[in-house]
C-alpha cells in the first residue's frame, strides 16, 4: 500500500460520524460472538474427536510452512528497484500537484472523472446491436421516405407510351385515369389498376404493362389485337380484329392491304363465329382467302361460299368451318378451275353454274303467268262442282 492510499484511509477514518462508528464497534462485537461460538464447537469436537483433530492441524501446519516458504522466495526475487521507482513516481506527482495552479488542478480533476465516467460504461454487446438492428434500419427507412415525399421529386413522373398503332398515346394517357396530383409511389402501387382501365378503355388493346424506371419514369407497354378481316357489307369497310370484336370505324381503300378478307355479313355472332373457326385453320388457307359470303340453302342456313385468290371455290357451312375446310388443302392441287367444291353434305367437285340475274320484266311476266295459272285452275273448279264432288266422294 503506498502513502497517499494510508492517508486516504486515515482521513477516511476520521471522517466517520457517530451512528457509523456505532455501526462498527456493533459488527467487530458480533463478530467476536461468533468467533467465540465457534471455538467452543471445535472444542466440544476435539474433546470426542481427537485424532481427527490432531491429523488436520498438522496439515493446516504444513500448508502454512509450504505458504511461507513461497512467499519468501517471491520477496527475495522482487528487485528492491521497482519499489524504489514507485515511491519516486508518487513523489514526483505530489510535487507536480502542488505545483500546479488551482485551475489547472480542477482540469485535470474533471479530465480524470471523464475517463473514470467512461471507463465505468459498459460497451455494448454485438447481441443487443444485432437485436436493435431491425428497428433502426426500419426508422432510417421511415425517415427517408417522409423526407422524399415533401421534395417535388415524389410528384415528378414521366409517362411514356410504346406499342400503339391504332389508339393515340393521349387516349391511353388519359384512360388510365393516372391523376397528376398522385405520389410516384402511390402510381407504381396501383399499375395493376392502371393497366386494367387502358385494357377496358378500347376493344382494340389486347394488354397493358406498366414498367418503373427509377427515379420517376413509367413506360406503358400496349398489345393491340391484330386485324383478322374486314367487313363489306354494309357498303363501309369496317376492321374485324382477331378476337372476332366488329370496330365501326371506316377504314379507306387505299389503308388497306393488298391481300385481305372480305366479309359480306354483319351479324356479330356469325363474325366471331367465322373468327373462332378460322383458328383451326393452317395460315397458308387463310392467306389465300379473299371473300366470304353468306349463301344460305334450305338445308343450310349458315352456308358460306369461300372464293380464294387462287381462283377457287369452296362451298362450306359455317359450323363445319374449321371440321371440313383442312382437307381443301390436301386436295386443291386436283382442282380445275371454273370447279366448286361442294362440302355442304359430303365432299364433291361440280361445275360452277351461275344464274344470271333477273331483270324487272322477266319478273313481272313471272308474275302474272303465275298469277293466270291460278286463276284458271279457280275457273275449272267453278265450271265442273259436280265432277268435284264425284271425285271427292
Amino acid at each position: 500500500m503506498t502513502r497517499k492510499d494510508k492517508d486516504e484511509k486515515q482521513e477516511n477514518q476520521e471522517e466517520l460520524s457517530e451512528w457509523q462508528k456505532r455501526n462498527k464497534e456493533y459488527l467487530e462485537k458480533k463478530a467476536q460472538e461468533q468467533a467465540e461460538a465457534e471455538e467452543k464447537i471445535e472444542e466440544e469436537r476435539r474433546a470426542h474427536f481427537p485424532q481427527e483433530f490432531e491429523e488436520e492441524e498438522e496439515e493446516v501446519q504444513d500448508q502454512e510452512v509450504e505458504l511461507e516458504a513461497e512467499a519468501d522466495s517471491d520477496s527475495q526475487e522482487e528487485p528492491e528497484e521497482e519499489l524504489e521507482l514507485e515511491d519516486d513516481q508518487e513523489v514526483q506527482l505530489e510535487e507536480e500537484l502542488e505545483e500546479l495552479d488551482p485551475k489547472e488542478a480542477k482540469k485535470l480533476a474533471k479530465a480524470q472523472l471523464k475517463a473514470e465516467k467512461k471507463a465505468a460504461i459498459p460497451p455494448l454487446s454485438r447481441r443487443h446491436i444485432f437485436r436493435a438492428s431491425p428497428v433502426l434500419f426500419l426508422s432510417v427507412c421511415l425517415v427517408l421516405g417522409a423526407i422524399y415525399c415533401l421534395t417535388p421529386l415524389s410528384k415528378a413522373r414521366q409517362l411514356e407510351v410504346v406499342g400503339n398503332k391504332e389508339v393515340a398515346k393521349e387516349a391511353i394517357i388519359k384512360a388510365s385515369l393516372i391523376d397528376e396530383r398522385d405520389y410516384t409511389l402511390t402510381t407504381w402501387l396501383n399499375r395493376p389498376a392502371y393497366a386494367r382501365n387502358i385494357k377496358e378503355s378500347n376493344p382494340w388493346i389486347k394488354a397493358v404493362e406498366l414498367d418503373y424506371r427509377f427515379p420517376s419514369r413509367f413506360t406503358i407497354k400496349v398489345t393491340e389485337y391484330d386485324i383478322f378481316a374486314y367487313e363489306t357489307s354494309s357498303g363501309n369497310i369496317y376492321p374485324i380484329l382477331s378476337n372476332g370484336q366488329l370496330i365501326k370505324q371506316n377504314v379507306a381503300e387505299d389503308k388497306l392491304p393488298e391481300k385481305y378478307i372480305s366479309l359480306s355479313f354483319s351479324d356479330p355472332k356469325m363474325i366471331k363465329k367465322f373468327v373462332e373457326e378460322s383458328g383451326q385453320l393452317a395460315s397458308s388457307i387463310k392467306n389465300d382467302l379473299a371473300k366470304v359470303t353468306l349463301t344460305p340453302t334450305a338445308a343450310t342456313k349458315d352456308l358460306l361460299t369461300l372464293e380464294f385468290y387462287s381462283g377457287h371455290k369452296v362451298l362450306v357451312p359455317l359450323s363445319e368451318l374449321g371440321k371440313k375446310l383442312p382437307y381443301y388443302e390436301k386436295i386443291k392441287s386436283q382442282l380445275t378451275l371454273g370447279f366448286v367444291l361442294d362440302m355442304e353434305a359430303g365432299i364433291f367437285s361440280r361445275p360452277d353454274i351461275v344464274e344470271e340475274p333477273k331483270t324487272e320484266n322477266q319478273e313481272k311476266s313471272e308474275e302474272e303467268k303465275q298469277a293466270e295459272e291460278q286463276g284458271n285452275q279457280e275457273t275449272n273448279s267453278d265450271v265442273n262442282p259436280e265432277n268435284n264432288s264425284e271425285n271427292n266422294e
